[in-house]
């Protein structure tokens, strides 16, 4: 079951990282669903890339050890990177 929730993590997350990396890229311009791509690429580096990022070492370390202890690191991580975005945004 571990092995299984690891790999869906790992897909999930390098969906993730693409989607963060595609302000960058050079496709996007203009507005996309409202927002500018300038907003798109400071709400990536702040959110997606560092959860998605760890995401990937947690679920490979889950893979390696067949531990859950990475998935509490995880979810401290998540937690971590939402506690900051709230004290940032409101």
């Amino acid at each position: 079951m571990l092995k299984a929730i690891s790999w869906l993590e790992i897909t999930v997350c390098i969906a993730i990282l693409a989607f963060a990396i595609w302000p960058f890229s050079g496709f996007c311009s203009g507005r996309f669903m409202g927002l500018d791509c300038e907003s798109r690429a400071i709400f990536s580096v702040n959110m997606y890339a560092p959860v998605s990022t760890l995401g990937l070492i947690c679920a490979v370390c889950s893979l390696k050890t067949k531990s859950v202890v990475p998935q509490f690191i995880l979810f401290l991580g998540v937690l971590a990177v939402l506690l900051y975005w709230v004290a940032h945004v409101f």
